[in-house]
């Protein structure tokens, strides 16, 4: 189940996604979404996506998102404040945004007030980057953002599944890469 309220005077679209979506349900997401970014007239669009009480979606479901986060992105979204528990979910949407490229655009919180309140933010000239892009590298974010993983070249290695998990909840203590059948070294 979704659900879509459009604030034409901040041009904000605040989305809800509840529970298990099907296919069928996001492709009628997808129309809409379009359909209200469209009605906001070529400004730059900000949505706020409350996923807190979205469950983990099917393959095809997560592929349609991607798709309708690429479309809405080359329609002018320039952020997405996302609301998410974490778990599974943060995962699969971490996935999705970073197939999308909407990762760029994208920032995880906990608290909806501050989403809203980063969403309404207007970014300096001199801070702003191609395509709604933010600076790579490393910030510190206030306690209630939950940074999506980012796509792009970074001197951290590569994160095994096991540092993807730690991430997402937040945890930045480094877990070492162990093959199977090896003892960690101390």
């Amino acid at each position: 189940m979704y659900e879509l309220k459009v604030d034409r005077e901040a041009a904000i679209i605040d989305v809800g996604l509840d529970g298990n979506l099907r296919a069928e349900d996001m492709q009628r997401f997808a129309r809409e979404l379009q359909e209200a970014i469209g009605a906001l007239g070529g400004r730059e669009v900000r949505l706020k996506v409350d996923a807190r009480t979205l469950r983990p979606v099917a393959p095809e479901v997560a592929e349609l998102l991607r798709v309708a986060q690429a479309l809405a992105m080359r329609s002018g979204v320039r952020r997405i404040a996302e609301l998410v528990q974490g778990g599974v979910v943060a995962l699969q949407l971490g996935r999705v945004a970073q197939e999308s490229g909407a990762d760029r655009i994208l920032r995880r919180f906990t608290d909806e007030r501050h989403a809203r309140d980063w969403l309404r933010e207007v970014e300096p000239p001199s801070q702003r980057h191609a395509g709604g892009a933010a600076p790579s590298g490393r910030r510190t974010l206030p306690r209630h953002v939950i940074e999506a993983p980012t796509s792009g070249p970074s001197s951290e290695p590569p994160l095994s599944p096991r540092r993807t998990a730690r991430r997402a909840s937040r945890v930045d203590v480094p877990v070492p890469d162990v093959e199977a059948g090896q003892k960690p070294k101390a």
